[in-house]
Formats: structure tokens, sequence, C-alpha cells
């Protein structure tokens, strides 16, 4: 028999022999398994769901606990619904954003639209709650331009809400004045650039509500920031205060020549307002040294009507229902910052 052939065959019954050895031990092995199952105790269906319902709880937490929340299709309750919200409001808040209202929508409600106000109102409790905050909406910028107001009338309905919003502090006055700048990016920055945007507005404020950039470069100049600020440079300061509302820059070039003025923005409107710009004169400007602040603070922000034409003005818009409406009288503004009013308190009394 030739070599190779015999090997072959050496081959073939070694593997004869394994497999009859082996079979034995698999049969074995199956009837182990086969007598373990047996062995064990039949599972009831109603156990088993117990303790999935039990394992649920266990990772859901208190979640399912809080003001009975109510179980929705996808797993998610109320309360879980509230704590996204804050998170999202905090987020935006950080980076100085408003929390609008179709990114709740779609960044916390999803599919549950239809519970935005319980949502919203639970999140407020929690933001008074625990943080000292609430979210505030925003007011609706202010048509100023003719083009802006043609395209207002041409709208079938005006809005009357921005569906915007930022948070605000809740916390008496005796409280704020101890709290500290945010120390991101830094405790100086954060502090120079609060100072920054609340004396700019002031500056607008006093002078009626709005400035022209030619003016506005003049005060900047004097106080030594038309070219750089503790924060960046003048230019990009001015750019950041626009896109997060501090500050609007409007551009009419209706009558021929190109005009651009600074208004007070949404969130500048919420979080200085009149009470901060008061404030700030206040702290400039002492009781005892200038007579008759408060008045001469209203008089240069134009919160009273002065003369009795001005009175009977305002008497008209109230009777008509026009007073508060947001609109203003640009000719006189334009006519008052060519005659360079002072954007300060004023000194004579009418």
């Amino acid at each position: 028999m030739p070599l190779v052939r015999k090997r072959r065959a050496v081959e073939e019954t070694l593997s004869d022999e394994e497999s009859e050895a082996t079979l034995p031990q698999r049969r074995q092995k199956q009837s182990n398994i086969l007598s373990r199952q047996q062995q064990r105790p039949p599972i009831d269906d109603d156990q088993d769901d117990d303790d999935k319902n039990s394992d649920e709880a266990a990772l859901g937490g208190d979640t399912a606990a809080d003001d009975g929340a109510t179980q929705g299709d996808s797993g998610l309750t109320t309360n879980q619904l509230v704590k996204k919200l804050v998170r999202l409001a905090l987020a935006c808040e950080f980076s100085r954003q408003p929390v609008r209202r179709a990114d709740i929508s779609t960044k916390v409600l999803g599919s549950y639209g239809r519970r935005f106000k319980q949502v919203f109102e639970e999140a407020q409790k929690q933001l008074r709650g625990k943080f000292g905050m609430e979210m505030a909406e925003l007011p609706i910028r202010e048509k100023v331009t003719i083009s802006q107001r043609r395209a207002a009338q041409r709208t079938d309905k005006a809005a009357t809400t921005s569906k915007a919003y930022v948070l605000t502090s809740i916390l008496p006055p005796k409280y704020r004045s101890v709290l500290p700048p945010p120390q991101v990016p830094t405790a100086y920055l954060e502090s120079s650039y609060v100072g920054l945007y609340t004396f700019l507005i002031s500056v607008i404020c006093l002078s009626g509500g709005s400035i022209a950039e030619a003016k506005l470069e003049r005060y900047l100049e004097r106080t030594n920031a038309d070219q750089y600020t503790p924060v960046d440079k003048t230019e990009k300061l001015l750019q950041r205060l626009c896109k997060e509302g501090y500050l609007v820059k409007i551009k009419d070039s209706s009558g021929g020549e190109e005009l651009v003025e600074y208004m007070v923005g949404p969130r500048g409107k919420v979080e200085v307002g009149t009470v901060g710009v008061a404030g700030l004169v206040k702290g400039v400007y002492r009781e005892s040294e200038v007579g008759n602040l408060d008045a001469r603070i209203k008089r240069s922000m134009g919160l009273n009507g002065v003369g009795k034409k001005g009175r009977n003005k305002e008497e008209q818009r109230r009777q008509t229902g026009e007073a508060g409406s947001g609109t203003r009288n640009v000719p006189s503004q334009r006519r008052n910052m060519e005659e360079g009013e002072a954007s300060g308190v004023s000194d004579d009394d009418e």
C-alpha cells in the first residue's frame, strides 16, 4: 500500500475513535441541561410584570411621585418635561440667548405640544423656588421705519407677543446688592460688560428713546471708549449688544440719505429698563445736590407729558386705546438730536 493512502486510513480511524468517545459526553451534557430546566419553578406572568414595574420605578425614582405626574406614550412624565425646560432656560441664559417657544416645542415637548401651559407653569415654580428667577416674556420690537410699518400693515394678523423669554431675578434688592458677578469667563469681564451695556442703555433712554450713531460715538469718545473697551473693541461690543438684544441698530434711508440710530432692545428693556436707568442716575446725581431728581429723570426719559399740549395728546391716546403702542415721534426725536440736547438730567424746569 502506498504511504499516502496508509496515512489517510490511520487519520480516519483516529477521527472515528474520537467521535465515538465524545458522543456520550455530549449526550450527558444535554441531559444535565434538561434536568436543570425542569427543576426551575415556573414564572408567573403577573410576577414578571411586577418585576418590570419595580425596575421602572427604581429607574424613574422621584419623577413619578412628584406632583402626581402623568405618564405619556413615550414614558416621559410631566415632571421630566419640567426639568428639561428648566435646563433649557438655564443654558440659554448662560449664553444670553432667549428661550423661544419654537425651541421649547422641539427640544422639550416634542409630541406633547398641548401640555405647554402645564409644563411652563410648573417650570416657573421650580425656577422661583430653587433658583430665585423666573421667565419673563420679551416685548415686541417696535416698528419705527416706514418700511417696517408698511410690512406690518401688509400682514393679515399682527403679532401680539414675542413668544420669547429670558430669565430675570426675583430676589429682593437687599440680596441682589451682595451677589458677586458671575465667574465665567471672569468676574472682571462680566462686571465690565454689565456696566457698559447699562451705561449705553441709560444714555439712549435719557436721550428720548433713540440716539443717532454720531451722537453715541461722541459720548463714547468722552468716556474714552470710542475705540476700545475693557471687554472688546467698541465696534465688536456694539455688534454683540445688538446680537444679544440689548440694543437695536436701525438704518432708515426713506428720506434720501441713510440715517443710523440706536434704540433699546427687548432684552435691555427687561434687564435694565427705566428702573435700572433711574438707579444709575441716582448713583451719579444725589438728591441733595440736584433738587426734584425723580421728576427730572421722568422728564428726560419721556415718562410723563410735558406742557399742556403733551398732556392733551396723552389723554387722547388713552381714550382711543393707543397709549403704550410702542410708536414714537421720529421727526421730533431727530430735531432734538440736531439741537444737541444733553442726554443727562436737564437743569431747567418747565
